[in-house]
């Protein structure tokens, strides 16, 4: 009976060893399974920030002093809108240089605009971005491809701001180039709006914001770049 006993307790003994290896391969398995799923969550996510990079780099509007089309408009409109505010000539050629400014300055309203639309595409580039991130399931690297997203989104508003400040600038100087159009080449009216005080502190304020805001911009790209660094590193992405 003593025997019987110690045969069964051996061979209970060798189940359990069993049962142990089996379930550690199953475990093992899985957190191999776990890991590849993950690997392919963090390269989508590199993937789709690598694509958001490229096309805020291709944005005007952070680098509008750089951009050559842009130059050449300003450029264009300030020389025209000079010889209206300093012409003391007659009416008609202050009226065709109105004109010729109004041309100018609708050419950079449009190019505004079209930004906008360029804007529209890095918003969706940066929702799929948002999408991979949360997809992570490692807690660390899932955080910081938040963090990645949250800064780039805010990045995008900045730039936002910046264009439609411009905007707004340009939609202004278009109500007083109308003004003198309107009048004939006069510039009585021209005066009366560049006289309000309420216009000016308006203006006065949206100088300030284009002043203010690439700095803005400036240091929320430094941080998204910084971040991304430490993802790559955390991630153990190679260049």
């Amino acid at each position: 009976m003593k025997h019987i006993l110690e045969e069964l307790s051996s061979v209970a003994r060798k189940y359990k060893v069993l049962i142990v290896i089996v379930l550690l391969v199953v475990a093992i398995g899985g957190i191999a399974i776990f890991r590849q799923s993950d690997s392919k969550a963090v390269a989508d996510f590199a993937a789709s920030y690598n694509s958001l990079n490229e096309a805020i780099l291709d944005y005007p509007i952070p680098n509008l002093s750089k951009d050559s089309e842009w130059r050449e408009n300003v450029d264009k409109f300030s020389d025209i809108y000079s010889q209206i505010i300093e012409s003391n000539g007659p009416n008609p050629t202050r009226l065709k240089l109105a004109k010729d400014a109004t041309i100018a300055n609708d050419d950079g309203i449009r190019y505004l605009m079209d930004a906008e639309i360029i804007e529209g595409e890095i918003s969706g580039i940066l929702m799929n971005v948002n999408t991979k991130a949360v997809a992570i399931k490692d807690k660390e690297l899932k955080n910081s491809a938040i963090e990645i997203a949250d800064i780039a989104r805010n990045e995008l508003n900045s730039y936002s701001s910046y264009r439609k400040a411009n905007l707004n600038k340009r939609l202004k100087l278009d109500k007083l180039l109308k003004s003198i159009v309107d009048d004939n080449g006069g510039i009585a009216r021209l005066k009366e709006m560049i006289d309000d005080e309420e216009e000016n502190s308006k203006t006065k304020s949206l100088n300030e914001d284009l002043s203010k805001i690439p700095n803005e911009f400036k240091s929320l790209k430094d941080s998204r770049l910084i971040s991304y660094a430490r993802f790559k590193g955390l991630a153990d992405i190679k260049d």
